[in-house]
Protein backbone atom coordinates (compact mmCIF):
# COMPACT_ATOMS: atom_id res chain seq x y z
CA UNK A 1 0.00 0.00 0.00
CA UNK A 2 1.22 3.46 -0.84
CA UNK A 3 2.47 5.44 2.14
CA UNK A 4 2.43 9.19 2.50
CA UNK A 5 4.44 11.29 4.92
CA UNK A 6 3.49 14.58 6.46
CA UNK A 7 5.52 17.27 8.18
CA UNK A 8 5.17 18.04 11.85
CA UNK A 9 5.49 21.70 10.88
CA UNK A 10 5.39 23.64 7.65
CA UNK A 11 7.18 26.64 9.17
CA UNK A 12 10.71 25.38 9.73
CA UNK A 13 10.73 21.94 8.21
CA UNK A 14 11.06 19.50 11.12
CA UNK A 15 9.85 16.33 9.45
CA UNK A 16 8.45 13.30 11.17
CA UNK A 17 7.90 10.23 9.02
CA UNK A 18 5.14 8.41 10.84
CA UNK A 19 5.22 4.66 10.33
CA UNK A 20 2.85 1.90 11.31
CA UNK A 21 -0.90 2.07 11.70
CA UNK A 22 -3.04 4.72 13.37
CA UNK A 23 -3.47 4.33 17.12
CA UNK A 24 -7.04 3.67 18.10
CA UNK A 25 -8.01 4.32 21.73
CA UNK A 26 -4.44 3.72 22.88
CA UNK A 27 -3.18 4.90 26.27
CA UNK A 28 -2.82 3.71 29.81
CA UNK A 29 -5.31 3.40 32.61
CA UNK A 30 -3.23 5.76 34.74
CA UNK A 31 -2.56 8.41 32.09
CA UNK A 32 -4.35 11.72 32.60
CA UNK A 33 -7.10 12.74 30.22
CA UNK A 34 -10.84 12.44 29.70
CA UNK A 35 -12.51 9.08 29.82
CA UNK A 36 -13.45 7.54 26.49
CA UNK A 37 -17.13 8.05 25.93
CA UNK A 38 -19.53 8.82 23.11
CA UNK A 39 -17.91 10.48 20.07
CA UNK A 40 -17.91 14.26 20.26
CA UNK A 41 -19.02 15.92 17.02
CA UNK A 42 -16.11 17.67 15.32
CA UNK A 43 -13.35 16.04 17.41
CA UNK A 44 -11.00 13.70 15.56
CA UNK A 45 -8.82 12.80 18.55
CA UNK A 46 -7.91 13.77 22.09
CA UNK A 47 -4.31 13.75 23.29
CA UNK A 48 -4.05 14.22 27.03
CA UNK A 49 -6.71 16.85 27.53
CA UNK A 50 -6.20 18.50 24.12
CA UNK A 51 -8.63 17.93 21.26
CA UNK A 52 -7.69 17.66 17.60
CA UNK A 53 -10.57 18.89 15.47
CA UNK A 54 -11.70 17.22 12.28
CA UNK A 55 -11.46 20.64 10.65
CA UNK A 56 -7.69 20.62 11.36
CA UNK A 57 -7.36 17.31 9.57
CA UNK A 58 -9.40 18.56 6.61
CA UNK A 59 -7.41 21.77 6.37
CA UNK A 60 -4.17 19.82 6.01
CA UNK A 61 -5.84 17.31 3.70
CA UNK A 62 -6.85 20.06 1.28
CA UNK A 63 -3.26 21.34 1.33
CA UNK A 64 -1.52 17.98 0.94
CA UNK A 65 -3.87 16.04 -1.35
CA UNK A 66 -2.71 17.89 -4.49
CA UNK A 67 0.91 17.56 -3.40
CA UNK A 68 0.59 13.77 -3.12
CA UNK A 69 -1.74 13.54 -6.14
CA UNK A 70 -4.57 12.11 -4.08
CA UNK A 71 -8.01 12.32 -5.64
CA UNK A 72 -10.53 13.13 -2.87
CA UNK A 73 -13.00 10.90 -4.71
CA UNK A 74 -10.65 7.92 -4.20
CA UNK A 75 -12.01 6.94 -0.79
CA UNK A 76 -9.25 4.48 0.06
CA UNK A 77 -6.29 6.78 -0.61
CA UNK A 78 -8.08 9.88 0.69
CA UNK A 79 -8.85 8.23 4.01
CA UNK A 80 -5.33 6.83 4.23
CA UNK A 81 -3.91 10.33 3.86
CA UNK A 82 -6.37 11.66 6.45
CA UNK A 83 -5.30 8.95 8.92
CA UNK A 84 -1.64 9.78 8.45
CA UNK A 85 -2.34 13.50 8.88
CA UNK A 86 -4.20 12.76 12.09
CA UNK A 87 -1.41 10.49 13.29
CA UNK A 88 1.05 13.27 12.64
CA UNK A 89 -1.08 15.80 14.53
CA UNK A 90 -1.11 13.39 17.46
CA UNK A 91 2.70 13.31 17.32
CA UNK A 92 2.78 17.10 17.34
CA UNK A 93 0.61 17.25 20.44
CA UNK A 94 2.68 14.60 22.21
CA UNK A 95 5.87 16.56 21.55
CA UNK A 96 4.24 19.81 22.63
CA UNK A 97 3.05 18.31 25.90
CA UNK A 98 6.44 16.75 26.63
CA UNK A 99 8.30 19.97 25.79
CA UNK A 100 6.05 21.97 28.08
CA UNK A 101 6.46 19.42 30.88
CA UNK A 102 10.24 19.84 30.59
CA UNK A 103 9.91 23.62 30.79
CA UNK A 104 11.18 24.30 27.27
CA UNK A 105 10.39 27.86 26.26
CA UNK A 106 11.03 30.12 23.29
CA UNK A 107 11.77 33.80 23.14
CA UNK A 108 8.87 36.00 21.99
CA UNK A 109 11.23 37.89 19.69
CA UNK A 110 12.08 34.65 17.84
CA UNK A 111 8.40 33.91 17.35
CA UNK A 112 7.68 37.44 16.15
CA UNK A 113 10.55 37.21 13.63
CA UNK A 114 9.30 33.88 12.27
CA UNK A 115 5.75 35.23 11.93
CA UNK A 116 6.96 38.34 10.12
CA UNK A 117 9.01 36.25 7.70
CA UNK A 118 6.02 34.02 7.04
CA UNK A 119 3.71 36.99 6.39
CA UNK A 120 6.24 38.69 4.13
CA UNK A 121 6.79 35.40 2.31
CA UNK A 122 3.04 35.10 1.70
CA UNK A 123 2.91 38.64 0.35
CA UNK A 124 5.91 38.05 -1.91
CA UNK A 125 4.38 34.83 -3.23
CA UNK A 126 0.81 36.07 -3.69
CA UNK A 127 1.31 39.81 -4.20
CA UNK A 128 -0.60 42.37 -2.13
CA UNK A 129 -3.92 41.84 -3.93
CA UNK A 130 -3.60 38.05 -3.89
CA UNK A 131 -2.71 38.09 -0.20
CA UNK A 132 -5.76 40.23 0.62
CA UNK A 133 -7.99 38.04 -1.54
CA UNK A 134 -6.77 34.90 0.23
CA UNK A 135 -7.62 36.41 3.62
CA UNK A 136 -11.13 37.15 2.35
CA UNK A 137 -11.51 33.60 1.03
CA UNK A 138 -10.52 32.22 4.42
CA UNK A 139 -12.72 34.72 6.27
CA UNK A 140 -9.91 36.00 8.49
CA UNK A 141 -8.00 39.22 9.05
CA UNK A 142 -4.24 39.66 8.93
CA UNK A 143 -4.30 39.89 12.74
CA UNK A 144 -6.03 36.48 12.84
CA UNK A 145 -3.37 35.07 10.53
CA UNK A 146 -0.59 36.44 12.71
CA UNK A 147 -2.13 34.76 15.75
CA UNK A 148 -2.33 31.46 13.86
CA UNK A 149 1.25 31.73 12.62
CA UNK A 150 2.41 32.70 16.10
CA UNK A 151 0.85 29.58 17.61
CA UNK A 152 2.32 27.39 14.88
CA UNK A 153 5.77 28.97 15.15
CA UNK A 154 5.87 28.68 18.92
CA UNK A 155 4.76 25.05 18.81
CA UNK A 156 7.31 24.20 16.13
CA UNK A 157 10.14 25.89 18.01
CA UNK A 158 9.55 24.09 21.28
CA UNK A 159 9.15 20.76 19.43
CA UNK A 160 12.39 21.34 17.56
CA UNK A 161 14.26 22.19 20.76
CA UNK A 162 12.92 19.09 22.48
CA UNK A 163 13.83 16.83 19.57
CA UNK A 164 17.27 18.37 19.10
CA UNK A 165 18.05 18.01 22.81
CA UNK A 166 16.56 14.59 23.49
CA UNK A 167 17.29 12.87 20.14
CA UNK A 168 19.38 14.60 17.53
CA UNK A 169 22.18 15.69 19.87
CA UNK A 170 22.58 12.09 20.99
CA UNK A 171 22.91 10.58 17.51
CA UNK A 172 26.55 10.24 16.47
CA UNK A 173 27.38 8.52 13.19
CA UNK A 174 30.85 7.01 12.74
CA UNK A 175 32.81 6.62 9.51
CA UNK A 176 32.61 2.86 10.00
CA UNK A 177 28.80 3.01 9.97
CA UNK A 178 28.85 5.08 6.79
CA UNK A 179 31.25 2.71 5.04
CA UNK A 180 29.11 -0.27 6.08
CA UNK A 181 26.02 1.47 4.67
CA UNK A 182 27.89 2.08 1.40
CA UNK A 183 28.87 -1.59 1.07
CA UNK A 184 25.41 -2.89 1.85
CA UNK A 185 23.43 -0.44 -0.29
CA UNK A 186 25.53 0.11 -3.41
CA UNK A 187 22.75 -1.11 -5.70
CA UNK A 188 20.30 1.41 -4.21
CA UNK A 189 22.63 4.39 -4.52
CA UNK A 190 22.34 4.58 -8.29
CA UNK A 191 25.11 5.58 -10.64
CA UNK A 192 27.03 8.74 -11.15
CA UNK A 193 25.39 10.23 -14.25
CA UNK A 194 27.26 11.06 -17.42
CA UNK A 195 28.96 14.42 -16.95
CA UNK A 196 30.21 17.01 -19.41
CA UNK A 197 32.73 19.78 -19.05
CA UNK A 198 31.93 22.64 -21.38
CA UNK A 199 33.00 26.13 -22.23
CA UNK A 200 29.96 28.39 -22.41
CA UNK A 201 29.55 31.46 -24.58
CA UNK A 202 26.36 33.27 -23.59
CA UNK A 203 24.66 36.11 -25.44
CA UNK A 204 21.89 37.92 -23.58
CA UNK A 205 19.04 39.31 -25.68
CA UNK A 206 18.69 42.99 -24.84
CA UNK A 207 16.91 45.93 -26.42
CA UNK A 208 18.94 48.14 -28.73
CA UNK A 209 21.63 50.20 -27.02
CA UNK A 210 19.62 53.41 -26.76
CA UNK A 211 16.70 51.74 -24.99
CA UNK A 212 19.09 49.68 -22.85
CA UNK A 213 20.87 52.81 -21.64
CA UNK A 214 17.52 54.43 -20.85
CA UNK A 215 16.61 51.54 -18.55
CA UNK A 216 20.08 51.53 -16.96
CA UNK A 217 19.85 55.27 -16.32
CA UNK A 218 16.45 54.82 -14.64
CA UNK A 219 17.90 52.11 -12.37
CA UNK A 220 20.80 54.39 -11.46
CA UNK A 221 18.38 57.19 -10.60
CA UNK A 222 16.30 54.92 -8.34
CA UNK A 223 19.46 53.75 -6.57
CA UNK A 224 20.46 57.37 -6.11
CA UNK A 225 17.15 58.16 -4.43
CA UNK A 226 17.63 55.25 -2.03
CA UNK A 227 21.15 56.35 -1.16
CA UNK A 228 19.70 59.82 -0.67
CA UNK A 229 17.33 58.61 2.04
CA UNK A 230 14.31 56.99 0.32
CA UNK A 231 13.46 53.73 2.11
CA UNK A 232 14.15 50.68 -0.07
CA UNK A 233 10.67 49.30 0.60
CA UNK A 234 9.06 52.57 -0.48
CA UNK A 235 11.23 52.71 -3.61
CA UNK A 236 10.17 49.16 -4.51
CA UNK A 237 6.49 49.97 -4.08
CA UNK A 238 6.90 53.14 -6.13
CA UNK A 239 9.18 51.99 -8.94
CA UNK A 240 9.61 48.20 -9.21
CA UNK A 241 8.29 46.41 -12.30
CA UNK A 242 8.16 43.09 -10.42
CA UNK A 243 4.45 42.78 -9.68
CA UNK A 244 4.89 39.76 -7.40
CA UNK A 245 7.23 41.43 -4.92
CA UNK A 246 6.50 45.13 -5.45
CA UNK A 247 3.71 45.49 -2.90
CA UNK A 248 5.76 43.73 -0.22
CA UNK A 249 8.60 46.22 -0.63
CA UNK A 250 10.51 44.02 -3.06
CA UNK A 251 10.93 41.17 -0.58
CA UNK A 252 11.95 37.78 -1.98
CA UNK A 253 11.71 34.86 0.44
CA UNK A 254 14.73 32.77 1.39
CA UNK A 255 16.42 30.96 -1.50
CA UNK A 256 19.49 28.82 -1.88
CA UNK A 257 22.28 28.78 -4.46
CA UNK A 258 20.86 27.77 -7.83
CA UNK A 259 17.22 28.39 -6.90
CA UNK A 260 16.82 31.56 -8.96
CA UNK A 261 18.60 30.35 -12.07
CA UNK A 262 20.72 33.45 -12.70
CA UNK A 263 24.32 33.31 -11.50
CA UNK A 264 24.94 37.06 -11.71
CA UNK A 265 21.88 37.81 -9.59
CA UNK A 266 22.70 35.11 -7.04
CA UNK A 267 26.35 36.18 -6.86
CA UNK A 268 25.20 39.56 -5.57
CA UNK A 269 22.81 37.99 -3.06
CA UNK A 270 25.56 35.80 -1.58
CA UNK A 271 28.40 38.35 -1.71
CA UNK A 272 26.93 41.79 -0.97
CA UNK A 273 27.21 42.79 2.71
CA UNK A 274 23.88 42.68 4.56
CA UNK A 275 22.09 46.02 4.33
CA UNK A 276 24.12 47.47 1.45
CA UNK A 277 22.54 48.61 -1.83
CA UNK A 278 23.94 47.00 -4.98
CA UNK A 279 24.76 48.62 -8.26
CA UNK A 280 22.14 47.76 -10.92
CA UNK A 281 22.54 44.08 -11.87
CA UNK A 282 21.54 43.01 -15.40
CA UNK A 283 19.55 39.78 -15.78
CA UNK A 284 17.29 38.44 -18.49
CA UNK A 285 14.44 40.46 -16.98
CA UNK A 286 16.16 43.83 -16.79
CA UNK A 287 18.11 45.75 -14.17
CA UNK A 288 17.83 44.82 -10.49
CA UNK A 289 18.79 46.86 -7.46
CA UNK A 290 19.40 44.48 -4.56
CA UNK A 291 19.53 44.82 -0.79
CA UNK A 292 20.47 41.73 1.21
CA UNK A 293 18.22 41.43 4.27
CA UNK A 294 19.66 38.30 5.85
CA UNK A 295 21.98 35.46 4.91
CA UNK A 296 23.02 32.14 6.38
CA UNK A 297 26.67 32.37 7.54
CA UNK A 298 27.34 29.05 5.80
CA UNK A 299 25.88 30.28 2.52
CA UNK A 300 22.90 27.94 2.42
CA UNK A 301 20.31 30.66 1.89
CA UNK A 302 19.83 34.38 1.46
CA UNK A 303 16.88 36.75 1.76
CA UNK A 304 16.78 39.96 -0.23
CA UNK A 305 14.72 42.89 -1.38
CA UNK A 306 15.00 43.93 -4.99
CA UNK A 307 13.70 46.51 -7.43
CA UNK A 308 13.31 45.53 -11.07
CA UNK A 309 13.53 47.95 -13.95
CA UNK A 310 12.20 45.71 -16.69
CA UNK A 311 13.94 45.79 -20.07
CA UNK A 312 12.01 43.59 -22.47
CA UNK A 313 13.57 42.96 -25.89
CA UNK A 314 11.53 42.69 -29.09
CA UNK A 315 11.48 39.85 -31.63
CA UNK A 316 13.72 41.99 -33.80
CA UNK A 317 16.20 42.12 -30.90
CA UNK A 318 16.11 38.30 -30.60
CA UNK A 319 16.75 37.92 -34.34
CA UNK A 320 19.62 40.41 -34.19
CA UNK A 321 21.32 38.63 -31.27
CA UNK A 322 20.84 35.16 -32.82
CA UNK A 323 22.43 36.37 -36.05
CA UNK A 324 25.37 37.76 -34.07
CA UNK A 325 26.06 34.55 -32.13
CA UNK A 326 25.69 32.50 -35.31
CA UNK A 327 28.30 34.78 -36.92
CA UNK A 328 30.66 34.27 -33.98
CA UNK A 329 30.10 30.50 -34.16
CA UNK A 330 31.10 30.50 -37.83
CA UNK A 331 34.31 32.36 -36.99
CA UNK A 332 35.12 29.79 -34.28
CA UNK A 333 34.51 26.67 -36.37
CA UNK A 334 36.53 28.14 -39.29
CA UNK A 335 39.45 28.84 -36.92
CA UNK A 336 39.25 32.63 -37.31
CA UNK A 337 39.10 32.95 -33.53
CA UNK A 338 39.29 30.56 -30.60
CA UNK A 339 36.33 29.77 -28.38
CA UNK A 340 38.18 31.27 -25.44
CA UNK A 341 38.75 34.52 -27.31
CA UNK A 342 35.06 34.69 -28.21
CA UNK A 343 34.10 34.20 -24.56
CA UNK A 344 36.52 36.85 -23.35
CA UNK A 345 35.30 39.41 -25.89
CA UNK A 346 31.60 38.66 -26.21
CA UNK A 347 30.12 36.62 -23.32
CA UNK A 348 27.41 38.31 -21.26
CA UNK A 349 27.88 35.90 -18.34
CA UNK A 350 30.44 37.62 -16.13
CA UNK A 351 30.83 34.61 -13.82
CA UNK A 352 31.87 32.16 -16.55
CA UNK A 353 33.66 34.79 -18.65
CA UNK A 354 36.27 35.25 -15.94
CA UNK A 355 37.02 31.50 -16.18
CA UNK A 356 37.30 31.54 -19.96
CA UNK A 357 33.80 30.11 -20.24
CA UNK A 358 34.62 27.03 -18.17
CA UNK A 359 31.59 26.16 -16.03
CA UNK A 360 33.10 22.96 -14.66
CA UNK A 361 31.67 19.46 -14.73
CA UNK A 362 27.90 19.28 -15.11
CA UNK A 363 25.68 16.21 -15.05
CA UNK A 364 23.92 15.74 -18.38
CA UNK A 365 20.56 16.27 -16.63
CA UNK A 366 21.59 19.87 -15.87
CA UNK A 367 21.09 20.62 -19.54
CA UNK A 368 17.44 21.13 -20.48
CA UNK A 369 15.51 21.85 -23.65
CA UNK A 370 17.62 23.14 -26.53
CA UNK A 371 20.79 23.10 -24.42
CA UNK A 372 20.36 19.34 -23.87
CA UNK A 373 19.87 18.77 -27.59
CA UNK A 374 22.91 20.94 -28.33
CA UNK A 375 25.36 18.97 -26.16
CA UNK A 376 23.85 15.46 -26.22
CA UNK A 377 25.90 14.12 -29.12
CA UNK A 378 28.96 16.39 -29.06
CA UNK A 379 32.44 14.91 -29.19
CA UNK A 380 35.28 16.41 -27.18
CA UNK A 381 36.61 19.46 -29.01
CA UNK A 382 33.41 20.10 -30.98
CA UNK A 383 31.34 23.28 -30.86
CA UNK A 384 27.58 22.95 -30.41
CA UNK A 385 24.80 24.49 -32.45
CA UNK A 386 23.32 27.68 -31.00
CA UNK A 387 20.82 26.86 -28.22
CA UNK A 388 18.03 29.28 -27.32
CA UNK A 389 16.98 29.77 -23.70
CA UNK A 390 14.67 32.31 -22.14
CA UNK A 391 16.34 35.68 -22.55
CA UNK A 392 19.38 34.58 -24.53
CA UNK A 393 21.44 32.07 -26.49
CA UNK A 394 24.19 29.61 -25.53
CA UNK A 395 27.06 28.19 -27.53
CA UNK A 396 29.07 25.34 -26.00
CA UNK A 397 32.41 23.69 -26.64
CA UNK A 398 32.86 20.24 -25.13
CA UNK A 399 36.26 19.92 -23.45
CA UNK A 400 35.70 16.82 -21.32
CA UNK A 401 33.35 13.89 -20.81
CA UNK A 402 32.83 11.31 -18.08
CA UNK A 403 30.70 8.25 -18.74
CA UNK A 404 28.03 7.05 -16.31
CA UNK A 405 29.82 5.10 -13.60
CA UNK A 406 29.56 3.77 -10.08
CA UNK A 407 30.12 6.28 -7.29
CA UNK A 408 33.29 5.83 -5.28
CA UNK A 409 32.97 5.97 -1.51
CA UNK A 410 35.07 9.14 -1.32
CA UNK A 411 32.78 10.95 -3.79
CA UNK A 412 29.63 10.50 -1.74
CA UNK A 413 30.98 9.96 1.77
CA UNK A 414 29.70 13.27 3.12
CA UNK A 415 26.26 12.87 1.52
CA UNK A 416 26.05 9.30 2.80
CA UNK A 417 26.99 10.38 6.30
CA UNK A 418 24.19 12.95 6.28
CA UNK A 419 21.79 10.30 4.95
CA UNK A 420 22.75 7.75 7.59
CA UNK A 421 22.47 10.40 10.29
CA UNK A 422 18.97 11.35 9.11
CA UNK A 423 17.91 7.71 9.14
CA UNK A 424 19.32 7.21 12.64
CA UNK A 425 17.62 10.39 13.84
CA UNK A 426 14.34 9.31 12.28
CA UNK A 427 14.51 5.88 13.90
CA UNK A 428 15.24 7.43 17.29
CA UNK A 429 12.45 9.94 16.82
CA UNK A 430 9.91 7.22 16.06
CA UNK A 431 11.15 5.27 19.07
CA UNK A 432 10.80 8.39 21.23
CA UNK A 433 7.29 9.04 19.94
CA UNK A 434 6.41 5.42 20.66
CA UNK A 435 7.43 5.93 24.27
CA UNK A 436 5.33 9.09 24.54
CA UNK A 437 2.34 7.26 23.11
CA UNK A 438 2.62 4.49 25.68
CA UNK A 439 2.58 6.87 28.63
CA UNK A 440 -0.06 9.25 27.26
CA UNK A 441 -3.83 9.20 26.98
CA UNK A 442 -4.77 9.07 23.29
CA UNK A 443 -8.32 8.69 22.05
CA UNK A 444 -8.63 8.60 18.25
CA UNK A 445 -12.13 8.71 16.80
CA UNK A 446 -13.24 7.38 13.40
CA UNK A 447 -12.80 10.11 10.79
CA UNK A 448 -15.70 9.01 8.65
Amino acid sequence: MRRFWTAVSLLTGLVVYVGGNPVWGQGTTTAPGPRVGAPIEGVAAVVGDRPILRSEVEEQFMLLAPQFQVDPADTSQANQLRREILDNLVSEHLLNIEAESQGIKVDDAEVTKAVEEAIQGDRARLGAEGFAAQLVREGITEADLRVRYSQEAKGEMIRRRLVEREIFAKVQVTDAQVEKYFRENREKLGKKPRALRVLDLYFRVTPDSTIEMTHKKRADQIRGEILGGLAFEEAAKRYSDDERSRDSGGLIGRFGPGDLGDRSFEAIAFALPVGEISQPVRTNLGFHIVQVMDRDPEGRWAQIRHILVRAVPSRADESRVRAEIERIRERIVTAQMTFEEAVRIHSDDAASREAGGDVGWLAIDNFLGETRAAVENLRVGEVSPVAAVEGGFHLFKLIGEQAETEYSFAEIKDDLKAMVQREEQQAKLEEYLGGLRKKSFIDIRPLR
